[in-house]
């Protein structure tokens, strides 16, 4: 499940499709329920960690979207099911300071990114 502020939502092309007026909500509401592949189409730019999860699990993904008032964070909470026991996560992203739409992480994580394939690329010195 991935709850977030309804500001985060508003303007994406699924809620704008349905007609959906999340500016009014005064309390949770489900927006989407689906599968993974289906959710990265709905949300393309919000939904990266579902399309994160659903790649490396290489298992069926579904997700949950909730526009929630009174969340000031993007909450991702995730529950993976085996024979060896279950597993329930659930991540607070703190929003970028210069850019509130994202999630601080996924800032961090793509300067990380850089750095290895800058790294792994290098060209060897001349001299």
């Amino acid at each position: 499940m991935t709850r977030k502020h309804p500001s985060k939502l508003a303007d994406e092309p699924y809620v704008r499709e349905r007609g959906l007026r999340l500016e009014v909500l005064d309390r949770p509401l489900v927006v989407f329920e689906g599968s993974a592949e289906e959710a990265v189409q709905a949300f393309p730019r919000t939904l990266n960690v579902a399309a994160a999860l659903a790649l490396a699990s290489g298992a069926p993904v579904r997700v949950r979207v909730v526009a929630d008032p009174a969340a000031h964070r993007n909450i991702h909470e995730y529950t993976a099911v085996s024979k060896a026991g279950t597993l329930h996560v659930k991540v607070e992203n703190t929003p970028h300071p210069d850019n509130p739409r994202t999630s601080y992480l996924a800032a961090l994580s793509a300067v990380e990114l850089l750095r290895e394939l800058c790294s792994a690329h290098r060209l060897p010195t001349l001299g």
